[in-house]
């Protein structure tokens, strides 16, 4: 009667692997095994590590096998940060905050030019007061006595200037004769159209009137005296003996009243 062959229970692979892990025998898989207990191939006892307690046949395989659990074999490294993303919508405005505390109070500024004189009450008594001058200027002073007040007040203001048109630069000029002024009168009839630089026209000028309009339109100042100056000229050369003729500094008296006459219009 032939002999049965049973068949393992236990893999013989596995078996003689786990044996030699238990007991420190080589196997296919390791160059230097470990032991839990001390054989004469493995007598060094690891101190730290994966395999501390364990006996192993050098130190050096203690420290390779820390090496190797240190390295991170598993894979979980950090890697490296990448770029910023860009950035997001802007989020609502939040609530205003509290009120700051005030400031210092700010310099004082100039003083303001006088106003213009109100009107009297409805109880004020005004009586116009004469010959009180400025101490300054001694210039006549407009002056009203307040008796709507205890004790009475009395106001007073300077006159506003004197203004006179272009015209009465030459009509109420005290230094121009009677004759020197009829003798301007007697250029102006006799010029024909004169010519508007600036504005490339032609007026006619037969009298003050008319020369104060064409003056008026002169450019610059520089013309407006060439002109009057020329004006001037002719009546004293055509019209003028010489003991009569009219003097630089009148023509310069009348350029200078017409200008202020202009300036004020503007």
């Amino acid at each position: 009667m032939g002999m049965l062959t049973a068949t393992p229970l236990v893999n013989n692979n596995f078996f003689s692997n786990a044996t030699a892990q238990e007991y420190g025998y080589e196997d296919n898989y390791y160059d230097n095994i470990y032991s839990k207990y001390p054989t004469e191939e493995n007598k060094y006892e690891c101190q730290k590590g994966p395999f501390e307690g364990f006996f192993v046949s050098s130190v050096e395989f203690c420290k390779r096998v820390t090496s190797i659990a240190d390295d991170g074999d598993d894979g979980n490294r950090t890697g490296t940060q990448g770029l910023q993303g860009p950035q997001g919508p802007a989020g609502p405005q939040g609530p205003a905050g509290p009120q700051g505390i005030p400031g210092p109070q700010g310099i004082q500024g100039e003083q303001g030019a006088e106003g213009e004189r109100g009107l009297a009450g409805e109880n004020a008594t005004e009586v116009n007061v004469n010959n009180i001058r400025d101490p300054v200027t001694n210039q006549t002073l407009q002056c009203i006595l307040n008796t709507s007040v205890n004790p009475a007040s009395i106001d007073c203001i300077l006159p506003p200037p004197d203004t006179i048109t272009c015209e009465e630069c030459f009509t109420e000029n005290e230094n121009l004769t009677s004759g020197q002024l009829e003798a301007i009168n007697r250029v102006l009839a006799e010029i024909g159209p004169l010519t508007v630089t600036f504005f490339e026209e032609q007026i006619s000028v037969n009298d003050l009137a008319a020369l104060c309009t064409y003056l008026s339109l002169s450019s610059t100042e520089e013309d407006l005296r060439n002109s009057v100056f020329q004006l001037i000229a002719t009546a004293n050369s055509f019209f003028l003996d010489p003991s009569e003729i009219i003097e630089e500094s009148v023509a310069e008296e009348i350029v200078q009243c017409i200008l202020e006459t202009l300036n004020n219009e503007v």
